[in-house]
């Protein structure tokens, strides 16, 4: 009996297998869900009258090199988003400089993103020369966690960062003075290596 008949039968039948398989491993893969669809949903999401953003921004300030995933301009505020990939329960105080996760029976302490990203938009509101109430943190978290504690409005799973942002309807931001500022933080990008 010839086994070279059968497998060319199954690799005939079931060539598409390895596509379908890279496909779905891309759709479940942190790049896709923190910055593809993040990115290709804010175009749905937020109105390019409004808002225009800038994507995987790193600037140095004082000698501290920061980083922000998206940074979205409008005359409602600056809104930048850090976001973080993590699966299992999360444990959170927004007072507290670390939080947990619980992940099957692994207990882990991490720091905590929002005071990482409250300092991070301070010394971006320094470096501007705008008032902190113009920069507005977004903790976005993405993957397979839940929120077992009350989280502040600005820490979000998955693509609530774009409800969060539609909730500030003050226009604060004269055009000229978010040009500027757009314009600088542009220029001062510090390129991903």
């Amino acid at each position: 009996m010839d086994m070279s008949l059968y497998w060319q039968a199954a690799i005939d039948n079931l060539w598409w297998l390895i596509p379908a398989c890279l496909v779905l491993s891309l759709f479940k893969s942190s790049w896709f869900k923190n910055h593809f669809l993040t990115k290709l949903m804010s175009g749905f999401k937020l109105s390019k009258d409004k808002y225009t953003a800038l994507h995987n921004v790193r600037l140095e300030i004082n000698g501290n090199e920061i980083f922000f995933k998206h940074i979205y301009f409008s005359a409602f505020g600056i809104f930048v988003v850090q976001t973080r990939e993590m699966k299992g329960w999360i444990y959170a105080d927004k007072n507290k400089a670390e939080w947990t996760q619980k992940l099957y029976t692994k207990t882990n302490q991490f720091d905590s993103p929002l005071a990482q990203c409250l300092k991070e938009s301070k010394m971006l509101a320094d470096w501007l020369m705008v008032s902190p109430k113009f920069i507005k943190p977004i903790v976005q978290f993405s993957g397979d966690c839940v929120f077992k504690t009350d989280m502040p409005d600005n820490v979000v799973k998955g693509l609530k960062s774009f409800d969060y942002i539609k909730t500030f309807t003050k226009e604060d931001l004269p055009a000229k003075k978010l040009e500027e500022i757009q314009e600088k933080i542009s220029a001062a990008q510090i390129s991903l290596r």
